[in-house]
């Protein structure tokens, strides 16, 4: 990957990814993202159990601390956002919770 360079801000978007190839690209950030960099990803993670999706956002929390980043996790309602129509024909909705956690990620020493 170093001949992708370095970016102020990535979004990955994982719908569809496992956790290992996310854990995976994570070992990569130090050298992708800039220092002060926003790191972020689509926070879908047991999208149909909250219980289960606070304990991947706790796990994303202390292994991206491992790698000497900081996590937030802005809660944002989603309830009600779109008509249940939306989803006609759709296998799987993306989301089915009601509040979407997402992440803002940045190197510790910027987060300050």
């Amino acid at each position: 990957m170093p001949q992708l360079g370095s970016y102020d801000g990535i979004f990955f978007d994982t719908y569809g990814e496992y956790y290992e190839d996310m854990r995976e690209f994570h070992q990569h950030l130090p050298k992708l993202l800039k220092s002060g960099g926003i790191y972020s990803y689509f926070n879908g993670l047991c999208s149909d159990n909250a219980f289960f999706h606070v304990v991947y956002c706790q796990l994303v929390a202390l292994e991206l601390a491992n790698l000497c980043y900081s996590t937030q996790f802005i809660p944002l309602p989603v309830k009600d956002c779109l008509p249940d129509e939306v989803w006609n024909g759709v296998k799987q909705k993306y989301w089915q919770l009601d509040t979407y956690y997402l992440l803002v990620c940045q190197s510790e020493s910027e987060a300050e």
